[in-house]
């Protein structure tokens, strides 16, 4: 299994690849190492599925071939004191503090 598929695995909200390996290179990791080299208490992996409930916590709704990925201000909460556990574990509670909101979107300019 690989960084990347730990990472997707966390939540089924498509969480864009080029995401996901940025935020495990920010970590130390690539996105394509293999996890049977990796202990999953190791601080980098901790670190890099933090930052991915963060990334979800900050999340817009999207529609994709179909299907709508929606998450309430609760989950969005939920997500938010997950990445505040891991930090919190790795010793690395100022990272909360020093992410801002993202907010983006998808079309035409009106």
């Amino acid at each position: 299994m690989k960084v990347l598929d730990i990472l997707r695995g966390l939540n089924g909200y498509p969480v864009p690849t080029p995401a996901l390996i940025s935020i495990s290179e920010q970590c130390g990791l690539t996105g394509f190492e293999d996890t049977s080299m990796i202990d999953y208490s190791d601080v980098r992996l901790k670190r890099a599925k933090a930052y991915t409930y963060l990334y979800l916590s900050l999340a817009p709704n999207v529609s994709q071939g179909g299907i709508s990925y929606s998450f309430t201000a609760e989950d969005k909460n939920r997500f938010r004191k997950l990445a505040a556990g891991l930090f919190g574990e790795i010793g690395d509670e100022e990272a909360l503090e020093t992410t801002g909101d993202q907010f983006g979107w998808l079309g035409e300019d009106f």
